[in-house]
């Protein structure tokens, strides 16, 4: 019905802080989207960064999802920058998103 995917942080944002993860993929099926299994695909995601003591978590967001848009905001993350995502020949524009799970300020 879906799935999460995360690793290390390879998205192209300079000031990334060391151990970073990044949410690489969030899928739901649209046969099982609204029941909330993204909702709680995002936050086992974030529940592993923190076990793995990640700093932040960043994912990338197509600019014209906002649906997705709107999940990762209510969840803390916030728009940090902005980049090409490559899909086939064509370049979708994509952004940046992070959340911070430190101490509040980092």
């Amino acid at each position: 019905m879906g799935y999460a995917l995360c690793a290390p942080m390879s998205l192209p944002y300079a000031a990334a802080l060391p151990g970073a993860v990044e949410l690489k993929r969030l899928y739901v099926d649209a046969a099982a989207q609204g029941r909330g299994l993204g909702r709680r695909l995002l936050a086992a995601a974030v529940d592993w960064a923190v076990a793995q003591r990640a700093p932040e978590v960043y994912l990338g967001v197509y600019c014209e999802n906002f649906g997705a848009q709107r999940l990762y905001a209510a969840h803390g993350f916030a728009k940090v920058g902005e980049y090409a995502f490559a899909v086939g020949r064509h370049r979708d524009h994509e952004f940046i998103l992070r959340r911070p799970l430190g101490p509040p300020g980092v």
